[in-house]
């Protein structure tokens, strides 16, 4: 098991996976970038608020896939 850290939001965080590093790096970046686009358009949400409609953003990306 891989761990890396990361920085979400300006978050320091510990990540374990099985994927690599860049992999786990990728995604961080990823996440990071989306909150940071949900945080500029709607700088009034909280950092939670700005965090779950981030992940139903992702979410809806992924079952779009389908």
């Amino acid at each position: 098991m891989n761990r890396v850290s990361v920085k979400i939001d300006g978050v320091d965080y510990q990540i374990a996976g099985e994927k690599n590093e860049a992999e786990i790096v990728k995604v961080a970046k990823y996440i990071d970038g989306e909150l940071k686009n949900i945080s500029k358009a709607a700088p009034s949400l909280s950092k939670t608020s700005a965090a779950i409609l981030t992940s139903v953003n992702i979410a809806d990306k992924l079952f779009d896939r389908d």
